[in-house]
């Protein structure tokens, strides 16, 4: 994915991937929501978990859409918590 001219992957082990997430949440920029959207489907759960959570910053409509239908195949409470918090956030500014 591109940020500005950089390049980065996610075709790296999970604990790299989630420090990439963790660093686009500091940017609260809506830049990055194609990666954490893609990032609602990693096999970490802690990957998923904070991607939800970071939607809730700079998520929109597509975001919300895609968390409810997510949140239904979810496995991990954790991660079911976080997507049903940031669905209750979104829905209450979209």
């Amino acid at each position: 994915f591109l940020i500005g001219s950089q390049r980065f992957t996610l075709n790296k082990p999970a604990t790299v991937e989630y420090y990439i997430i963790k660093a686009l949440c500091k940017l609260e920029d809506t830049l990055a929501l194609p990666t954490m959207l893609k990032a609602l489907k990693n096999r970490d759960p802690y990957v998923r978990e904070l991607a939800a959570s970071a939607l809730s910053k700079i998520g929109d409509t597509v975001a919300l859409q895609k968390l409810k239908h997510l949140i239904k195949r979810e496995v991990n409470q954790d991660v079911k918590d976080a997507m049903q918090s940031t669905i209750e956030i979104l829905e209450a500014f979209l």
